[in-house]
């Protein structure tokens, strides 16, 4: 009877070990997986400039990674992160096999970073014909297939909205948050675009045009 006893008393324990130890090891084995899913360069992405791109590094292969908001930081499906405008957001990194398993960063990006900034010109003669629009938007082309208004940035190309831009003279020409310059009047004035501490100026003239006047006078626009 004792020996039955015992049998029954080992038989209850084996079957709670076994339960007991069924429930643990799949989270411990999950756990392990959640742990061998790293950024191995996070401290290097943590920060980017607008225009800035930096790749992710992970430990594991066939991951799909998300943003938490793109127009702050976007991110391709090999992993390449670029600061979009100032802010921050979160990349996720997740198993394509086990979404549950993840890894992330918060990133922040900056306005600045830049060497250099320039128009494309120092100087423009814009002809304007009473036919033409009242504005000249940033990447629109003259004749000759020249962008006068475009804003060069090294090393990074820069947004126009993150720009601070100005007209000396608002009676002959106004400047939107985008960059496109509006017509008030005939005669000159300075434009001005400032970006992470760098100044860009040009030296903009508006003049009616007249179809009498010699060809020589639309070099301008070559």
């Amino acid at each position: 009877m004792k020996k039955c006893n015992g049998y029954r008393t080992f038989r209850t324990y084996f079957l709670v070990f076994t339960l007991f130890t069924g429930l643990l090891l799949p989270a411990a084995k999950m756990d392990v997986s959640a742990a061998s899913l790293r950024i191995t360069n996070k401290n290097s992405v943590k920060t980017l400039w607008s225009g800035q791109s930096k790749t992710l590094k992970v430990s594991k292969s066939n991951v799909s990674y998300q943003t938490s908001n793109s127009d702050v930081v976007s991110v391709t499906k090999s992993g390449k992160i670029t600061g979009e405008h100032a802010g921050t957001a979160t990349i996720t990194v997740s198993l394509k096999s086990n979404k549950e398993v993840k890894a992330s960063v918060k990133v922040k990006v900056k306005y600045g970073g830049i060497t250099s900034l320039s128009y494309n010109r120092e100087e423009f003669t814009w002809y304007r014909c009473d036919s033409d629009d009242d504005y000249w938007q940033i990447d629109e082309e003259t004749e000759g297939g020249d962008t006068p208004f475009m804003v060069y940035s090294d090393p990074y190309l820069i947004y126009a909205d993150a720009c601070k831009w100005s007209s000396s003279n608002e009676d002959v020409a106004t400047i939107g948050e985008d960059g496109t310059v509006y017509f008030e009047d005939y005669g000159e004035t300075t434009l001005t675009c400032k970006y992470g501490g760098k100044t860009a100026t040009m030296y903009l003239t508006i003049e009616e045009y007249d179809e009498d006047e010699d060809d020589d006078d639309w070099d301008d626009w070559y």
